[in-house]
């Protein structure tokens, strides 16, 4: 049996710093974009978020972004309007994964020294 998997575009820390500036909504998940664990970890969250009613659509626009450890790739989730995010429960569901998914504007503060100096 052969397992389809989805390609998403690598981006680097540069680009999601310039995200974050630019105001763009996201969440990242730490350590979860390796090919064998990362399709489980994206379906499991939007369908987590859409079953507890926190967003009306899974999110589409996702991205990977390396660090400078080779066994640590983490995902970034972009929302928008359209998932008609419920930020109350969201900010709630997030804080129960607090070592494993961060906000965009979090995630640039406090892991910018996983990535290398020159992105």
């Amino acid at each position: 049996m052969n397992e389809v998997t989805t390609q998403y575009e690598t981006i680097d820390f540069a680009k999601a710093k310039s995200m974050d500036n630019k105001g763009t909504p996201a969440i990242v998940l730490r350590g979860c974009g390796h090919d064998d664990i990362r399709d489980g970890w994206i379906e499991g969250v939007n369908n987590e978020l859409v079953d507890s009613e926190i967003f009306k659509s899974p999110m589409t626009e996702i991205y990977l972004l390396p660090t400078k450890y080779e066994e640590r790739i983490d995902v970034v989730m972009v929302y928008t309007e359209a998932q008609e995010p419920n930020m109350g429960r969201m900010a709630m569901w997030r804080l129960k994964w607090q070592g494993e998914i961060s906000w965009l504007e979090d995630y640039i503060v406090n892991d910018e020294e996983v990535h290398d100096e020159d992105e």
